[in-house]
């Protein structure tokens, strides 16, 4: 090799460090899917896909009740593992409660779900900037 390409495959080399470095401090969202309840709101979870990563102690920051299969994202700040949170469970179409069918003799029509005001949990926001995490929720 000249001494010219080895001088081009060190600017590559720094070039890819420091995008490396700038994507580490970027936040980041995760799909992951819940292995096991440890206590009170706190769960360890895999990252998706596949089991190759594992997230321990993950705090639960909905308002649901997660169970052992279920999905979630996970939101890390600043792209740590050990800085992240469950922010929102995902519910399959089939799972989502308050929709029903009715079918008639003639047509099959659909009867919509009663509309539910929001409550404290339904709808929550995460902003993350200079350090300081802002969780807003409707009340």
């Amino acid at each position: 090799m000249s001494s010219s390409e080895n001088a081009a495959n060190e600017f590559v080399d720094i070039l890819r460090d420091v995008v490396k470095q700038e994507f580490s401090k970027k936040d980041s969202t995760m799909l992951c899917q819940v292995k096991q309840k440890k206590s009170g709101n706190h769960y360890d979870l895999s990252i998706l896909p596949g089991d190759q990563v594992s997230l321990k102690n993950v705090a639960n920051m909905t308002r649901y009740d997660l169970k052992v299969g279920d999905y979630v994202y996970v939101y890390a700040i600043r792209n740590q593992f050990s800085n992240c949170f469950i922010l929102y469970k995902i519910t399959p179409p089939w799972e989502e409660s308050g929709e029903t069918t009715s079918v008639s003799s003639d047509t099959e029509t659909e009867t919509p779900a009663e509309e539910e005001e929001p409550v404290l949990g339904d709808q929550v926001t995460y902003h993350y900037a200079n350090g300081v995490l802002t969780i807003t929720t409707v009340e």
